[in-house]
């Protein structure tokens, strides 16, 4: 889990960058742009977005000022492997958060496709 100081660091980069304000050259470095790339991408939808529990997710909030999360996004490029295993405990996750859980794949162009995920166990 990420230190929730650094979350807060990041979703300052994440609005200097959106408001072109001075960013420190280390910031820009260092930052997960397929992350970003999402990030900006709910956000030109309207969408409430906040950094997640790790590098690769995002909290998607009910409304601004409100503390109800909504879902759990985990942020992949294309060219990335994911075990499944990882997945999965993702996905168990935000079950027990009660969040829907989406998948954001990422491509070299930039372009997001997002997937609704969840669990289900099939009977005999």
């Amino acid at each position: 889990m990420s230190d929730p100081v650094e979350n807060i660091k990041e979703e300052q980069v994440f609005q200097s960058i959106i408001n072109k304000e001075g960013l420190n050259k280390d910031d820009i470095l260092n930052l997960n742009w397929d992350r970003f790339v999402v990030y900006v991408d709910l956000r030109q939808k309207g969408k409430v977005v906040q950094s997640g529990y790790n590098d690769f997710t995002l909290i998607l909030k009910e409304h601004k000022g409100e503390s109800k999360n909504r879902s759990l996004i985990l942020v992949v490029s294309e060219s990335s492997k994911l075990k499944l295993d990882n997945l999965l405990e993702i996905i168990s996750r935000s079950k027990s958060l009660n969040l829907d859980f989406f998948l954001a794949i990422v491509d070299k162009y930039g372009d997001i496709t997002y997937y609704n995920m969840s669990e289900t166990r099939l009977s005999k």
